[in-house]
């Protein structure tokens, strides 16, 4: 059994020196074991994560009542396991011994754990199945959502989408339109109506003279991209139609560089030499370019992405590329409500 016991002055007889190392290496190893030391390189996926300790762990490995301190770097979209040193992948559980629900875990979200018998609970952060309160995933690339278990089926879901933007134009001539900006749309879902599982797919801006793609979840919702700059004319910012032409433009910002006509639709780019249409919610148009004349600049948006100004690329999610400059891609944000 460990002692408390330390030598000092008044100890008969004094030890020699090796059993006075002995005895303060066992006490400076109790306390290693028994300190709330923090993790760093935390890398890895949101589900599998790797991470250091200093000083790194014994030869023996972790033991019980060891506890960490941690950042997460990553959404975890179901079960996590935590490898420390490369000693090996531990599953990180809630507070009450249950899996992770996709969600959990949040980027920049710290955390205290401490490992029994071969887990690490959370000390603390939300629990697992039905103690979790709150979940968050963001895309701005091709995923699946995957429906967290144990949970209430009249909880509500938000799913926000952002459309992404029209290229500026893209041909020979040395002057030319702005690409208009994506949409944004939002819809709540009741999560005992959604699938298991439904796939994400972030619309890819528009290269330069071709119209932006679309962000879509599932077959539920869809926020569709601008519209391709021309030679003289901007491109049109997408609208919030289900369904519409080619890119659901009608009710974005039309003509040169108009405003969006609702706060989600997209912004229309700049004709030659004008400055492109902003927006709130969807994207920003992207400027023109008139050959010795003038330069245009980018529609601002405050919640999409603003509109690249001539020469310059849309800003994610969703702004209109500027004259010969692609769109900013789509993005997608699902919140656990």
């Amino acid at each position: 059994m460990s002692t408390r016991d330390t030598t000092n002055s008044a100890t008969t007889p004094k030890p020699d020196g090796p059993d006075f190392l002995d005895e303060y290496a066992g006490h400076i190893g109790a306390l290693y074991d028994a300190s709330c030391l923090p993790l760093t390189s935390v890398a890895g996926t949101g589900d599998v994560v790797t991470a250091s300790v200093d000083p790194a762990l014994p030869g023996a490995g972790l033991k019980d009542g060891m506890k960490f301190t941690i950042t997460w770097a990553a959404v975890n979209t179901g079960g996590v396991t935590l490898n420390i040193d490369a000693t090996g992948a531990v599953p990180v559980l809630s507070s009450d011994g249950s899996a992770l629900v996709a969600g959990a875990l949040e980027d920049g979200l710290r955390d205290l754990l401490e490992y029994v018998g071969g887990n690490f609970i959370r000390l603390s952060g939300a629990g697992g199945g039905a103690g979790a309160t709150y979940g968050r995933w963001e895309y701005l690339a091709d995923d699946t959502w995957i429906k967290p278990l144990g949970l209430d089926d009249d909880r509500l879901v938000l799913v926000e989408l952002w459309g992404p933007g029209g290229g500026g134009y893209g041909g020979a001539q040395i002057s030319g339109a702005g690409g208009g900006g994506g949409a944004y749309r939002w819809k709540l879902f009741r999560l005992g109506d959604l699938a298991s599982s439904i796939a994400v797919t972030i619309g890819q801006g528009g290269a330069p003279g071709n119209n932006g793609g679309s962000t879509t979840f599932g077959t539920l919702l869809t926020a569709y991209g601008g519209e391709a700059g021309g030679e003289t004319s901007g491109g049109a910012g997408a609208g919030l139609g289900e369904s519409g032409a080619a890119g659901g433009w009608p009710g974005g910002g039309t003509g040169n560089g108009g405003d969006a006509s609702n706060d989600g639709a997209g912004g229309a780019g700049g004709n030659q030499g004008d400055d492109g249409g902003r927006s709130i919610n969807g994207g920003g148009g992207g400027g023109g370019y008139e050959y010795g004349v003038s330069s245009g600049n980018g529609g601002g948006s405050i919640d999409g992405g603003n509109g690249g100004d001539a020469n310059s690329a849309g800003s994610v999610p969703g702004g209109g590329g500027g004259f010969k400059a692609s769109g900013g891609n789509g993005k997608a944000i699902i919140t656990l409500l």
